[in-house]
């Protein structure tokens, strides 16, 4: 994974935003491969392993079962990813094209749950593995496109904090557009969505004490 992405990271636990510290054990170049993230919040401590950072039980996520014909130039014309200037995060079946979108557009791209992660070009992309159901690991307005399949529509509802004012989020027909997001467009499978405001990450409240 690129440091680029690593300074990103941002432990998924239900709590507000916190940075992981990383401490490296193998890298290339500007790549980790083999590190511990920890967070100094609430104390978890997560593994990156051949580049993929797990931040999750890995028995807790479910495997995506790979869809066929996903075309990764619609991908990136869809989320405006155009030139390297663009980061993207793509969860489950899009994720397999995520290297195929470096390659064709210059954009750095995130995969989260691909459905072979085999088929990803770590030098390429950034791997990250995650419960469906957990906040976007990832800082505040980090992001210029945003695309889940049906396994991660969850994640949605954090999706006007990490993308960018004018970012682009593309979700699954049935799924509920989330706040602060306008819909661009629509076919009989997934709609695109413009972010009109940006959201806050929630901030926990703690009862003073006497």
């Amino acid at each position: 994974m690129r440091i680029e992405f690593i300074e990103l990271l941002r432990c998924p636990a239900n709590h507000e935003l916190s940075p992981l510290i990383t401490v490296a054990s193998k890298r290339a170049g500007d790549h980790l491969l083999d590190a511990m993230l920890g967070c100094v919040v609430c104390g978890a401590e997560y593994e990156m392993r051949d580049g993929v950072a797990y931040l999750t039980d890995e028995a807790s996520v479910a495997t995506t079962d790979l869809i066929d014909a996903i075309d990764p130039m619609r991908i990136a014309a869809l989320l405006s990813l155009t030139d390297a200037s663009a980061r993207a995060l793509l969860c489950g079946a899009a994720a397999s094209v995520s290297s195929e979108i470096e390659s064709l557009t210059g954009a750095r791209v995130a995969g989260v749950n691909a459905p072979a992660e085999s088929m990803l070009t770590h030098e390429l992309v950034d791997v990250i593995r995650l419960t469906p159901g957990a906040m976007i690991p990832l800082a505040t307005a980090s992001l210029q496109g945003f695309a889940v399949d049906e396994r991660h529509v969850s994640l949605l509802a954090d999706a006007a904090r990490v993308v960018q004012r004018g970012g682009r989020v593309l979700a699954p027909l049935s799924a509920t557009l989330p706040p602060g997001c306008r819909e661009l467009a629509r076919d009989e499978y997934e709609w695109v969505a413009e972010v009109e405001v940006a959201l806050s990450a929630p901030v926990s409240l703690k009862r003073a004490t006497t």
